[in-house]
Formats: structure tokens, sequence, C-alpha cells
């Protein structure tokens, strides 16, 4: 009755091959009932190596769900398309992992009937963006209809909408690894054509940017225009850092993309920007208009820095950190300086830094290599690290948890709800 024993013994019949041994793995997986997640994976092992596809196909149908999950997961190594079964299952979460399995390991057979689900509106989360991931990389012409579909679903969830949309705006250049899981995979085509994806979102462009609509899905529709070089999308984005309807990181959102694309608007839109009610607006205006206008913006900055919130204090710095005004490095100096003496408030101690190593200046230089040398000689192992304890950017660390291919973070870990 050793669990060990069972280990290893169900490890050894899988490394024979031995097909038979089928009935009493099964067996063995509904005793265990997922309660030892090890012995699990060998028995797992055991079905993979013999490769009994009568006796795994028949477990699909098993009562025990602790059946029904080892059949499927054996089925997985196996990249067996018998596992879009499990699609359907009434367990949750082996529904969610027969998802994961056709999308992550990949079983390609099974994306046709992954992407299905999305026009059931599925509310787990790993379901739909894999769902929505199928559908990009099966890259038919009514794949990407369906995701504009779905996108426009006032019912669906946001952050799924706004998924569908950041996909469509891929959809001329894919990404060379998988957006969900960072591992190299290249579609058939490095490009697609650009009409496919534009034709999908122009019809549904005016719903997602109502007031009404969640910002995340504004913020990626915005981003989309931009992507797709839909005609007017540069009008789109100086419309909506006007609207004062839509949500401050919507406009904030619109301000950033027209920077970057170096619209011949952009002073009007910072200015509107500038003098807006939300927050949120003003400090994404607060770097640019540091770069337009220095002269204007430098005590704007210094007054900010002494006496602003927190959120007020990081743009700040942020903003002086590419400043060209001649009053910046002194400010550096003062505040690193104000650092030494334990004087900056925790939440800002990192943009300040951040902001300060981008100068050249040598006094800036020096106070930065008299705090390191300071760091070097405490014998505190966490010394280095103690800036990042308080502050940061939630949204934009969330961001890039989930939707960074290259860290690929939602691979191996879990936040949230999730």
């Amino acid at each position: 009755e050793s669990a060990r024993v069972k280990f290893f013994a169900a490890q050894g019949l899988g490394k024979l091959k031995h097909a038979a041994a089928a009935p009493a793995l099964l067996a063995a997986l509904r005793a265990n009932n997922n309660d030892d997640a090890h012995l699990r994976h060998a028995l797992v092992m055991g079905l993979v190596g013999g490769n009994n596809t009568g006796a795994l196909s028949a477990a699909i149908t098993d009562a025990s769900p602790a059946v029904r999950l080892g059949a499927l997961l054996a089925l997985r190594r196996l990249k067996s398309a018998e596992v879009v079964k499990f699609l359907a299952d009434s367990d949750a979460y082996i529904a969610r992992e027969a998802a994961i399995a056709i999308n992550d390991a990949p079983i390609t057979a099974g994306y046709a009937a992954l992407a299905a689900l999305l026009d059931k509106n599925p509310s787990d989360e790993p379901i739909a963006f894999r769902a929505i991931n199928a559908h990009f990389r099966l890259g038919q012409v009514a794949n990407a209809a369906a995701l504009a579909k779905f996108a426009a679903r006032k019912d669906a969830p946001a952050r799924a909408r706004a998924e569908a949309i950041a996909q469509l705006a891929e959809w001329p250049k894919p990404l060379q690894r998988d957006r969900l899981v960072g591992i190299y995979r290249p579609t058939e085509g490095k490009t697609r054509d650009r009409s496919v994806a534009v034709n999908a979102l122009r019809p549904i462009v005016a719903d997602l940017l109502a007031a009404s609509t969640p910002s995340v899905v504004q913020t990626a529709t915005l981003d989309a225009l931009q992507k797709l070089e839909i005609a007017g999308a540069s009008d789109a984005l100086f419309a909506a850092v006007s609207n004062g309807d839509l949500a401050g990181e919507t406009r904030a959102a619109a301000l950033a993309t027209l920077d970057k694309v170096k619209d011949k608007r952009l002073a009007d839109a910072v200015k509107i920007a500038s003098d807006s009610s939300s927050s949120t607006l003003r400090l994404a205006a607060l770097p640019i208009s540091a770069r337009l206008s220095p002269d204007a913006a430098a005590p704007v900055l210094a007054k900010l820095i002494e006496k602003g919130s927190a959120d007020e204090q990081r743009a700040a710095f942020r903003a002086l950190g590419f400043s060209r005004h001649a009053s910046a490095a002194p400010l550096f100096v003062q505040q690193l300086a104000l650092l030494e003496q334990g004087k900056i408030a925790p939440a800002v101690q990192l943009d300040l830094l951040n902001a300060a190593t981008r100068r050249n200046e040598p006094a800036i230089k020096a106070a930065i290599a008299k705090r390191e040398a300071a760091i070097a000689a405490n014998t505190d192992p966490l010394a280095p690290f103690r800036v990042a304890l308080e502050g940061g950017n939630r949204i934009r660390g969330e961001q890039i948890f989930r939707n960074e291919p290259t860290l690929a973070c939602i691979r191996c870990h879990r936040a949230g709800a999730d």
C-alpha cells in the first residue's frame, strides 16, 4: 500500500510499454481520487507508455473525475485528438485542462473545436483566451469574423474582449512566439492579409469606443486602429483624447499612441489633456509636455516633486529623466541627497532612481555611485531591493504578467482569480 512503491511501479509499467496494465492504472487513479499529485503523474506516465488507446477512450466517460483527468493528461502527452471530447466535460476543471492541453501542447487537430467554444461566451478566462488564440492560429476569414463578433459582445468579460481585439491587431504579422505560452511557434505564413482583420473590426469600431464600453476594451481598440493602419485612426485617437465621457485610462492610451505615431496635432492633444479633469490623463501628458515645452514644464515638475501626490511625483520623476531643461540636473542632485537622508517617500524611491540613471551629468552619476557604494557595504542582503517594496504600477505589471510573450509568466503561474 506504499504510495512510493506504486509510484515507481506505475513508471516501470510505462517504460515497459505494458498496454495491458491500463485497467489497473485507471483503477489506481480512481482510488487516488486526485489526492496525491505525484502518484497521479506516475500513473499517467504508465498510461502514456502503454498507449492503450481503447482503454483511454473508454475512460473519457468514466464516472470518476480523477479517472477522466488522468486519461486527459495521458491523451495530452500522446497529442491525441480525443482530448477535444473533454471540452464538454461536466467538471469545469477538466474542461479547462482540455482547453489548456489543446493550446499549450499543442494538439492542432483540436483547434477548431476549441475555437468553437468562443460562440458560447465561456466564463472561464483560461478557456476563453485559448479559444481566442485558436481562432488566431487557424487564421481564416471566418476566424477573424468570429473574433470581432466576440469583441462586440457586451455580455462577454471585458478582458477577454480586449484580448480578441489584440489578436486582431496582430493578424497581419503574427508573433513568432505563441501569445499565451511564449514558446516559439510560428504560424504557416510570416504575414497575412491585413484587410481580413480590418474588414472584421471596422464595422464595430464605433460601438467599441462608446462611452459605456469598458476602458480596457476601448484601449485595445485604439491600439488596433493604429497597428492595422485603419483609415481615420489618428482622427479616432484625437477624438478619444478630446472626449471627456471616456475613461481617463482610455484617453491616456490614445494620447500615448498619438505621441508614438508623431501626429501633427500632438501639441493640441497635450493641451487638452493638461486641462482635463482626469488626473490619469494629466499625468500621461506630463512627460510629453516636458519634452515639447521644457521651459513651461520645468516649474510644474519641480512643484509636483515637492508637493504632489505619490502618483504625481512618479510621473514628474519620469518626465524629468528626459527633460532637457537646465534645472533638471540640480533637482535630481537635491532629490538624491534627500533620498540618502531618508526623506523621500518609499512609494517613489524607485522612480527617482530609475529616472536619475537616465541622466549623464557627472554630479548625478557621483550621487548614484555614492549610494551604490553604501549599499554594497550594507550587511543587509535585501538592501539593494528595498526601494521596490512600495510603489510601482499595478496595471502595467499585470499587463506584463499576462501579455508579454517573451516572459510568458502565465505559462507556469496564476494570479488573482485564475
